[in-house]
């Protein structure tokens, strides 16, 4: 009984969010804030008023409803975090909004009546509009993708530096929007005369009436063409892509890319290289064809490599034509020293045993259970409940098991001691 007792705590320590990482309650509400490393999920609308919530280096937040920044309230995205607003996202007149990098989707309208920097070095893309009210600066050195409106208003400045795209179906108000050298606005219903300025005179396209100014409206012959517009200046080619991400997750590393718009994509490869240059595929995703929807590929990489492992994505057309977007790098040492736990690792037949360490990501895992002399060998499925791998001892004599299984390539072993007295 003190055993299961044990059993039910522990897994009551391993669902209780605070334990994995600070996350908002999960049924919404007002809260203080803290710093998000894991994988939160929220349902209902969440506020903050005068706190700070920081998305860190693996940290993911879903909303399943609408989010609200009042007071002197701070939300910050960062280290390739990740935000999902279902709803509206509204940042109020005190508030602070820094998305520096990751991506950000809001699936209804974003009220900024605060001040902040938007898409700094990642992708921000709003399903509905885009509403900035006075005396706000917007910088934008990644993405910013507005599916319906961009309304910005007053003395409401926008900087797209170099490298940064803003799209939108329309743009509206007052606000003067300038473009460094190296920067790009797409209007689909056109960019209203007067509002784009120039400060380089380098800039590839400054001539607005093709919906497009700046470096990527005109394709470059033999170039990357990432984010470039056709002649016509309406459709994107070969694919806009607006992030490429590496994250070091629990047991893997996923790679993450988003696409605005693709225009007869074929499909992407990943590669992988233990140096920057003898890069091998290990991944073949389709392409969208063509599409002028924001698009978002994910794909996890569990094997286990010890030190610094090198990814870049290929995309190819339907005509066989090919680019390459930046190398990305992460180190992945703590993945090569990870190992499973069982819990307890000391049990009788019937108990309820935890294996942690595992990716729970997997529909199933399977374990081989041997005894010593490798003479008996028992299958175990295991289920995954509250996020940890689970399975119930079978009635067996005993002695000293070794667990044994392989997963995507790396080797499963853990000892556990049955007694039944």
């Amino acid at each position: 009984m003190y055993k299961f007792f044990l059993v039910l705590l522990l897994f009551g320590f391993l669902c209780n969010s605070s334990v994995l990482g600070q996350c908002p309650p999960s049924g919404g509400g007002t809260w203080g804030g803290g710093t998000i490393t894991t994988y939160c999920t929220v349902t209902g609308d969440l506020h903050i008023n005068g706190g700070s919530i920081t998305i860190a280096s693996g940290g993911s937040l879903t909303i399943n409803g609408s989010f609200f920044n009042i007071g002197n309230g701070a939300f910050t995205v960062t280290g390739g975090g990740e935000l999902e607003v279902t709803g509206s996202f509204t940042n109020g007149k005190n508030g602070d909004v820094q998305f520096l990098d990751g991506t950000i989707s809001i699936g209804g309208d974003f009220v900024n009546s605060g001040q902040g920097t938007i898409a700094s070095a990642g992708v921000v893309n709003i399903a509905g509009d885009f509403t900035s009210t006075s005396n706000q600066s917007i910088t934008v050195s990644g993405g910013l993708a507005i599916g319906g409106t961009a309304d910005v208003q007053g003395n409401t400045t926008i900087e797209i530096l170099s490298g940064g795209v803003v799209k939108a179906d329309s743009f509206s108000g007052t606000a003067p929007v300038t473009i460094a050298n190296g920067g790009t606005i797409y209007v689909v219903n056109g960019i209203p005369d007067g509002t784009v300025t120039t400060n380089d005179n380098a800039m590839a396209d400054t001539d607005c009436s093709n919906n497009c100014c700046g470096a990527q409206c005109t394709p470059v012959v033999g170039g990357s063409g990432g984010d470039a517009l056709n002649e016509t200046g309406n459709e994107a080619l070969p694919v806009e892509l607006l992030a490429f991400n590496v994250v070091l997750l629990d047991n893997e590393i996923e790679i993450s890319w988003t696409s605005a718009s693709e225009l007869n994509n074929d499909f992407y490869e990943i590669e992988r290289a233990l140096t920057a240059s003898s890069f091998e595929t290990i991944a073949k995703i389709d392409g969208a064809g063509t599409s002028d929807e924001l698009l978002k590929y994910t794909y996890r990489d569990y094997m286990r490599w010890d030190g610094i492992v090198y990814y870049r994505l290929k995309q190819t057309d339907c005509d066989g034509k090919f680019e390459y977007f930046k190398i990305k790098s992460i180190d992945a040492s703590s993945l090569a020293q990870q190992r499973i736990k069982v819990f307890p690792n000391k049990a009788k037949s019937g108990t309820n045993i935890i294996v942690m360490g595992l990716p729970v990501s997997e529909d199933k895992v399977g374990l081989m259970f041997n005894d010593m002399s490798g003479k008996s060998s028992i299958y175990i499925e295991l289920e995954s409940t509250c996020g940890v791998r689970a399975f119930i001892l079978p009635n067996i004599p005993d002695g000293i098991y070794l667990l044994v299984g392989e997963l995507h390539g790396t080797i499963i072993r853990e000892l556990l001691i049955v007694s039944n007295k």
